[in-house]
């Protein structure tokens, strides 16, 4: 038995006629006047009515099988307020706003999926991040991810990452000054041959363990910047090699085979100057003497 609060309003026994044009019955729930017990009610739709005797919001469906549309007029807000349990929506869950995008929204922020592709921050109607379907996240040029030293809420920020320009990324204090960027540096030792990639780049390479020579090929059409070190270790002899149609010079000489070193403690640099086809690599000892390499033509 379903016990509700609510006060029943009978019309007298219609004609025959008068029930096939009118519903068999009738419930008028106007003020908790009294209570009734019924134990089988059906309602295709319940409305719900302001002073006025409009509609401001309605559940309407057929069977319990069929779906139900809940919906609050224009100009209110439709608020769901639980006191313990859980409120289920539904599997999957879908909330479509006027351009089919699904949104959280406050007066001043919102979250939403657009697109199907695009999951997008809005902060006072600017966009400061979207996720999207193809594995990036993207920012807005003048969003900076901050660090605070303590709580975000209470602690302003003191270190971050900027966009300085295409390609560029600034450290920063937190705000319009620079920062500091602590790295250190990937080391590989080769003892056979290696062949870096860009995505390699900044990376030094030794010979440790090294016992008959090794060699590293430099990337072919590299991007401008690509840069590596060689650091010797073992007195074993290591050749650095250009990719065909590119050249690397150690100074002013154009090293048009290979250059090569065994002398332990001696370390190269060796950047690209000029990226892509042709590409020019420049090589620098570091800490040592330039006559520990040597430039081979031959």
């Amino acid at each position: 038995m379903l016990s509700l609060l609510l006060a029943l309003s009978f019309t007298p026994e219609p004609s025959l006629a008068d029930r096939l044009k009118k519903p068999l019955f009738a419930v008028d729930i106007q003020s908790s006047r009294g209570t009734a017990d019924i134990s089988a009610l059906t309602v295709t739709s319940l409305y719900l009515k302001d002073s006025s005797g409009i509609n401001t919001l309605g559940l309407v469906g057929g069977n319990h099988t069929a779906d139900r549309t809940l919906t609050a007029t224009a100009g209110t807000n439709l608020v769901l307020t639980l006191d313990s349990g859980t409120i289920s929506l539904g599997s999957p869950l879908q909330l479509a706003d006027a351009d089919g995008s699904l949104r959280w929204t406050t007066a001043n922020t919102s979250i939403y999926v657009r697109n199907s592709d695009q999951f997008v921050f809005r902060v006072a109607n600017f966009v400061p991040l979207i996720l999207v379907s193809n594995g990036s996240a993207v920012m807005d040029s003048t969003v900076k991810l901050n660090w605070s030293s303590g709580s975000p809420i209470v602690a302003g920020s003191d270190t971050g990452f900027a966009r300085s320009a295409a390609g560029q990324v600034r450290a920063t204090d937190g705000s319009t000054g620079l920062g500091y960027l602590l790295t250190g540096v990937q080391v590989t030792a080769n003892t056979g041959t290696a062949t870096p990639g860009i995505t390699d780049s900044g990376k030094l390479y030794t010979n440790t363990g090294d016992s008959n020579g090794s060699q590293i090929t430099l990337p072919d059409n590299p991007t401008v910047g690509a840069r590596f070190e060689v650091a010797v270790t073992a007195a074993q002899t290591i050749t650095v090699v250009p990719s065909s149609g590119e050249a690397l010079y150690y100074g002013s000489d154009a090293c048009a085979v290979s250059l090569t070193s065994n002398v332990v403690g001696t370390r190269l640099e060796i950047v690209a100057v000029t990226g892509g086809s042709g590409a020019l690599w420049f090589a620098a000892v570091k800490g040592a003497l330039v006559t520990d390499w040597a430039c081979n033509d031959v």
